[in-house]
């Protein structure tokens, strides 16, 4: 009888774990398409986490996502036939003040300010914005024209598609 208790329970902490697991699809359809990005195809998979599970995702700004109220977030590499990549992020924050404050941790002083989302930020390999209670990045392998024009072409596919606006909170 013991044996059938113990069976169950380890059946149960099964399920449990699989429920618990990021779950991509939850922000995926924000995802830019081949149609969306023409010459780009997706490599492999989405990668997705919520909560702690972001340390497996990003290296040394897990715990500073964490602190402005993290909740989920989705990443998916790109690539063209010339080898070059982009990289999309989205990140799902508590409210619009959490994805506004990890958007202000992010955007440099060195990128121009683009009208994408609420507000958003242009640099040399990235555009970055926030909008409502999601804040975006996108990075490139290169630094030039074409890049930005796909890395721009991306944020506006992803933003035109995200629920909320957002107001600068009050200091």
């Amino acid at each position: 009888m013991k044996n059938i208790a113990v069976i169950w329970s380890l059946i149960g902490i099964v399920l449990w774990a699989g429920m618990a697991a990021a779950n991509p699809s939850a922000l995926s359809p924000y995802l830019p398409t081949e149609r969306d990005l023409p010459g780009w195809k997706m490599d492999e998979e989405p990668q997705a986490a919520e909560g702690t599970e972001l340390f497996s995702l990003i290296d040394g700004a897990a715990e500073v996502h964490l602190e402005y109220g993290f909740v989920r977030a989705i990443m998916q590499t790109y690539s063209n036939t010339q080898d070059e990549l982009v990289q999309v992020e989205i990140y799902e924050m508590r409210d619009a003040a959490a994805a506004y404050g990890i958007y202000t941790f992010h955007a440099g002083d060195e990128a121009k300010p683009t009208d994408i989302g609420d507000e958003g930020v242009l640099g040399e390999y990235y555009v970055m914005f926030w909008k409502g209670a999601f804040f975006v990045m996108i990075s490139g392998s290169e630094s030039d024209a074409a890049q930005e024009a796909v890395l721009t072409q991306a944020a506006q596919s992803i933003a035109s598609q995200l629920q909320g606006d957002g107001q600068r909170p009050p200091l």
